[in-house]
This record gives C-alpha cells, sequence and structure tokens, in this order.
C-alpha cells in the first residue's frame, strides 16, 4: 500500500525526515536553522498572485511559553523565537521559496508567553496536497506547536482581514496555592474572590465601547472601539475560574486589563462601577493624579480559543434544530 510518504517526491521526504524538538531549556536541538529563516526583515509579500497557487487557512494550537509571541520579530536576536518565524522556517523548509512568498498572515498576534488553541494563520503555495502538507508541518515543527487542522481557501481569504471576532479564555487559580500543574497556563490570586462579584462586573464590558482606557498602549491608528458580545465568568472547578470572551476585535493587552480590572472587583479592591465611569471617558486619557485600580493579568493565564469568519456564522444558521 503506498503511504503519502512514498507518493511524495524523494527530495522533499529528505527535506522533511528530520525535524526540530525542544530541549528542557526551550533551545531547540536537531537541525541548525536554514539560512532562509534568518531573512526576516520586513514583511513584503508579492502583490499579485499566480493564478495556479492555492491558499490554505491553518488552525495553530501552540504553548506560547517558551516564545515571544505569535509576531515575527525584524531583530536579528536569535534568543526571540516566535509562532510565526517558527511556522515560516517549517514552509521554507518545505518549499525551498523564500519566505515573502508565502504571504504567512496570523489572525491574532499573542504576546510573549499566551497560548492558543484555535490561532488561524493562512499562507500561499503552489502545491495542492493538503493532507501530506499537513502532516509534514506537524512532523517539522515544534513539538509545542501543532497544525490542528488543514484547507484551502478562497483567494480572498486572509486569516487577519477576513476575521470577524475572536474567543478568548483566561484561567485564574483561586485556591491557597498555585497548583504547580497549571504554573503555566493560569494565574495565581491569593486574595479571597468574589465569583458573584466578578460576574456582576463582567456585564458592564458587553456592548460597543471605547476601550482605550483598557489598553497597555493609547491607540493612535486603531478604532478603539470595540464591541464585547460576552464576557462569562465560570467556576470550572475547586479554585479554578475561567473567564470567557468574545468581541470584534481587541486592542493591545485588552482581554489582559479586562480580566485585571475584574479580579480587583472581585477582591474588593475596586468598585465595579469605576469599570463603567473609565468606559464611559472614551478617548480622554485618565487624569495625571488618577491611576488604574488595577494590576494588569499574568500572560500565562490567556489563550486564543477561536477566530471566527463569516462562514461560521452561516454553517451555525443552517444547523437544523
Amino acid at each position: 500500500m503506498r503511504t503519502w510518504l512514498h507518493s511524495y517526491p524523494n527530495s522533499f521526504f529528505r527535506l522533511t525526515r528530520k525535524c526540530y524538538l525542544p530541549a528542557p531549556s526551550g533551545r531547540r536541538v536537531g537541525h541548525s536553522r536554514p539560512a532562509a529563516t534568518e531573512r526576516i526583515e520586513g514583511n513584503a509579500s508579492p502583490a499579485g498572485m499566480p493564478e495556479e497557487s492555492c491558499i490554505y487557512k491553518a488552525t495553530v494550537a501552540y504553548d506560547g511559553t517558551a516564545y515571544k509571541g505569535f509576531q515575527l520579530q525584524n531583530q536579528s536576536d536569535s534568543r526571540k523565537i516566535t509562532i510565526q518565524g517558527e511556522i515560516e522556517a517549517c514552509l521554507v523548509r518545505m518549499f525551498q521559496v523564500d519566505r515573502r512568498d508565502l504571504r504567512v498572515q496570523g489572525a491574532g498576534r499573542t504576546d510573549s508567553g499566551v497560548h492558543a488553541r484555535g490561532q488561524v494563520v493562512s499562507f500561499c503555495t503552489s502545491r495542492r496536497e493538503t493532507e501530506t502538507i499537513w502532516k509534514s508541518m506537524n512532523r517539522l515543527l515544534p513539538r509545542d506547536i501543532r497544525i490542528v487542522d488543514l484547507a484551502e481557501a478562497p483567494h480572498t481569504f486572509n486569516a487577519r482581514h477576513s476575521s470577524t471576532g475572536k474567543i478568548y479564555a483566561y484561567t485564574l487559580d483561586i485556591g491557597p496555592i498555585h497548583d504547580p500543574f497549571m504554573l503555566r497556563h493560569s494565574q495565581h490570586v491569593w486574595r479571597p474572590v468574589s465569583v458573584q462579584a466578578m460576574r456582576a462586573a463582567a456585564e458592564r464590558f458587553v456592548g460597543w465601547h471605547n476601550f482605550c482606557n483598557f489598553a497597555n498602549t493609547f491607540p493612535d491608528e486603531v478604532d478603539p472601539c470595540k464591541e464585547i458580545r460576552r464576557l462569562v465568568v465560570t467556576e470550572v472547578a475547586p479554585h479554578l475560574i475561567r473567564l470567557e470572551v468574545e468581541g470584534s476585535g481587541f486592542l493591545y493587552k485588552m482581554v489582559r486589563h479586562m480580566v485585571g480590572a475584574l479580579v480587583a472587583v472581585g477582591t474588593g479592591l475596586m468598585d465595579a462601577s469605576a469599570i463603567t465611569d473609565i468606559l464611559d471617558m472614551g478617548s480622554t486619557r485618565l487624569p495625571g493624579d488618577r491611576r488604574r485600580e488595577w494590576v494588569v493579568a499574568e500572560a500565562q493565564g490567556l489563550v486564543l480559543e477561536k477566530v471566527l469568519y463569516a462562514e461560521d456564522a452561516e454553517s451555525a444558521a443552517i444547523k437544523p434544530n
């Protein structure tokens, strides 16, 4: 019986028979990084795309602990390993093309230490062997990055610009000690927490608001008005709280600011009415003598759960009762 390896050119097999494996220290062992991956200056892509080319939509899961975020870093510092950089290095090695020809685009620029279960990445290639590409990517990528799903997409598809929203989840460990098995995937809150107070305060975020004061940087070129469609606070297990938020878009570290504000309310350090007051300020900066009453939530508790597209809403609408 012919397997997917037998059906692919021998030259391609020779390129993919070894993979990077994460060492305990977080460094990669195995092959040295291909020279093509060192040319990471800029992020240009060809203006046009050949008709024979194909756009792929990849759903990616990763543990972000060892990475400096998703987005490719322009610096030549080899310590700044990113998710996009690893994916591009993998594709360059597979297809032997310049990284710019791949037009790799991520739906969300997750920050350093942030994880994902449903990040979406689009890229361009003339190869049309979906299953072979999927298997080869998972063979080449580090073990803390997995391609969950791979499918062809329309030529107009762009992982970032075609998105209609995102769903994030945040995990809080409110036990007396931080569970060591949750250390890399939750934030510990040692003060007593009122889940009911957090749940009531979360409703204040729902709707269209200007989130300038719930972002790490004051946005100048980005629309600060975002729609929060839902923000649910659930005690999923003893001493474990999960916050799930769906929105049309998010500013830089916006989710972590929202979580930080809810923790401040839940621990009695801030009144819930302060959330409404600050949202009502819109693009007006907090007065110089007034500081935020919350601490920004840590990166490791945040997970990009899903990226939403128009076809998701369409498929949900036609599901039978």
